[in-house]
C-alpha cells in the first residue's frame, strides 16, 4: 500500500491508513471518491469499539467510521485500529500542538464511546456490587477508576465533535454526576451521557444479558455489545434534527 500512495510517503505508523484501505491523506484527496457522497456522509469516531455495535448503523450506511479498540482479538472487526485510547489522546494533543493533526480527525461529526463498565456494574461479583453488600457507608465511599471517562472527555474537548455520546451502565450514574455528567437518556440497561438529539427507541432486547461462554476471552465484549437499534436511533436523530427544539424529548426508563 505504501508504494502506491501518490500524495505523500505513507508508513506503517498507527493511524496512517483509513479503514477503507486508502491512507488518510489519499482518502481525503482521491478524485475517485465522489465529493457529493462524502458530503452526505457522517464522520464518526468510535472509542472502546469492541465488536463495533455502537457505530454499526453508520458503517452499514457507508459513513466514515474509525473504531479504536485495544483488544487484539478484535482486530478483524471492520474499520478497527488497535490502539489504547490514552495513546490516541496523546496523538491528538501532539497533532494539535504541532499543527499537523491527522486529516481524518478534523471535523468529526460524532464521537461514541463505551468505556469498560466493570467498576460501575452492580452485578454480584463486580467491585461495586461486592461493596454494596457491605453496607451503606461502604457503598457511598466506593470510588471507581474514572480514568477512561476522563480520557474520553479530553478527546471530546480536543476534537470538538458536533455530537457525542458516552454509554455505560446504571451503576455509573452517581459517579458520573460527580464529574458533571448527567444522563441524557436511559433505555433498559443503557445510560447515555452527552450532546445529541433525544430520540424514541424502538423495542429491543438488551445485549447486556448476553454473557457469552464461560472462559471466553471476549465474554466481557459480548456483554458490552450495543444493539443495532440503538445505533440506528442515534444516527436517525442526528440526520433528522432540523432545529434546536429537536434536542428536547421524552426520557424512557
Amino acid at each position: 500500500m505504501s508504494s502506491e500512495c501518490k500524495f505523500y510517503s505513507c508508513n506503517d505508523k498507527a493511524m496512517s491508513f483509513h479503514p477503507s484501505g486508502y491512507c488518510f491523506q489519499c482518502y481525503q484527496t482521491d478524485p475517485k471518491i465522489s465529493k457529493n457522497a462524502k458530503q452526505n456522509q457522517l464522520k464518526v469516531l468510535d472509542l472502546f469499539s469492541g465488536f463495533g455495535g455502537f457505530s454499526e448503523a453508520f458503517v452499514l450506511n457507508r459513513d466514515e467510521v474509525l473504531r479504536i479498540e485495544n483488544n487484539p482479538l478484535l482486530s478483524e472487526v471492520k474499520h478497527t485500529v488497535l490502539m489504547d485510547v490514552r495513546k490516541l489522546r496523546d496523538i491528538i494533543a501532539q497533532g494539535l500542538a504541532e499543527g499537523n493533526l491527522n486529516p481524518y480527525l478534523l471535523n468529526i461529526d460524532l464521537i461514541v464511546a463505551s468505556p469498560p463498565c466493570y467498576d460501575f456494574s452492580l452485578a454480584f461479583n463486580a467491585p461495586q456490587g461486592i461493596v454494596a453488600r457491605k453496607g451503606k457507608e461502604a457503598f457511598e465511599n466506593y470510588e471507581p477508576d474514572m480514568e477512561l471517562f476522563y480520557v474520553t472527555l479530553e478527546i471530546i474537548e480536543m476534537l470538538k465533535p458536533r455530537y457525542w455520546v458516552i454509554e455505560n451502565v446504571k451503576g455509573s450514574i452517581r459517579h458520573c454526576e460527580k464529574i458533571g455528567l448527567k444522563p441524557r437518556q436511559k433505555f433498559q440497561a443503557y445510560v447515555l451521557y452527552g450532546n445529541f438529539p433525544m430520540f424514541k427507541l424502538p423495542e429491543f432486547r438488551s445485549n447486556k444479558m448476553n454473557k457469552g461462554q464461560h472462559g471466553d476471552e471476549l465474554r466481557g465484549n459480548y456483554r458490552a455489545i450495543i444493539p443495532i437499534e440503538l445505533s440506528e436511533a442515534i444516527r436517525s436523530a442526528i440526520l433528522e434534527q432540523k432545529t434546536i427544539f429537536d434536542f428536547n424529548g421524552v426520557e424512557e426508563e
